[in-house]
């Protein structure tokens, strides 16, 4: 019912937007109970902590500090390149090396 309410003739508002950031939430805690996947209870965190930031500044209509959105930035950007290596790409068979 709050999607309805949330949408005006089918339009985006911000009732969707934090439906959305739930459902990557669960996914992640999928990743981290079905995997065993550190970096995606780090990542879980670090969006519930960004989103508090955002909630924070929103009623008085002011950014966050930019110390703290590049120590943010910073962080998410740390457990993404920690994932990739961590869970490299599977190479596709039609890109795989050809043998000679």
């Amino acid at each position: 019912m709050k999607i309805n309410k949330g949408m005006r003739n089918g339009g985006y508002t911000a009732i969707a937007h934090r439906l959305c950031h739930a459902h990557h939430l669960r996914e992640l805690a999928f990743i981290e109970e079905r995997y065993q996947q550190g970096g995606a209870a780090e990542m879980a965190k670090l969006l519930v902590e960004i989103k508090a930031a955002g909630e924070e500044a929103r009623p008085v209509h002011s950014q966050r500090p930019e110390a703290m959105r590049t120590e943010l930035v910073r962080r998410y950007e740390r457990v993404i390149a920690q994932e990739l290596q961590a869970n490299p790409a599977p190479v596709l068979a039609g890109e795989a090396p050809q043998k000679r």
